[in-house]
């Protein structure tokens, strides 16, 4: 009886070991998950130059959510179509430019819910989406997220996946939206300041007619 009262114990010993082994590893795996999450932020938020910007969340998407062919499209409000800005993996020409209105890329934006697919409809060149992520700054559009296909040693989504999913539909965002909102005051600071030069130089050129 006192034997088998030991191996009771034992047992009743290796399980709370092997539970709290299972939550160290657990707690670990969250902890790398938040550590490259906090990485991932500041590198998106890092400089206002579009082009950086843009690569910083290519690299987020390639690194941490596994995608091996993807696109990013930005809306244009004022033609009302969205415009492939960059990606990763070969496009097809048919998928550049996309109108908005009743189609997948629009409704996806309009909703601010991403959509794990495959998706049930595809883009204008035939090619099916595994998965569509809106990127908006509260009611303000900025753009989506194609995913098309993962890497070779992925083979789904998973919690982690979904959390970088909130990263991207809100830090990205913001990222991009700040972004194109600098390079349109560079440029107009940029125009305003060759008017003030070519003024400046008209001024100091001397009249020709005088003398």
């Amino acid at each position: 009886m006192r034997a088998e009262g030991l191996d009771d114990r034992v047992a009743t010993l290796e399980f709370e070991l092997e539970r709290l082994t299972s939550e160290y590893s657990d707690l670990e795996r969250q902890n790398s998950n938040l550590l490259s999450l906090y990485v991932a932020s500041s590198q998106i938020h890092a400089t206002l130059v579009f082009e950086e910007v843009l690569r910083s969340i290519q690299e987020v998407i390639i690194n941490l959510i596994g995608a091996d062919v993807f696109s990013t499209y930005l809306y244009n409000e004022s033609s009302h179509e969205f415009r492939r800005a960059g990606g990763e993996g070969q496009t097809d020409p048919a998928d550049e430019v996309i109108p908005y209105g009743d189609n997948l890329l629009s409704r996806v934006l309009r909703s601010g819910s991403p959509v794990l697919g495959p998706t049930v409809e595809s883009l204008p060149s035939g090619h099916v989406p595994l998965a569509v992520l809106p990127l908006a700054v509260g009611s303000e559009q900025v753009g989506v997220v194609v995913l098309f296909r993962l890497l070779v040693q992925k083979d789904g989504f998973d919690e982690f996946d979904n959390e970088l999913f909130g990263l991207l539909t809100a830090h990205a965002a913001t990222a991009l939206l700040s972004s194109l909102r600098y390079r349109r005051l560079e440029r107009r600071a940029n125009t305003l300041q060759g008017l003030l030069d070519l003024f400046k130089g008209r001024q100091g050129t001397p009249d020709s007619t005088e003398g």
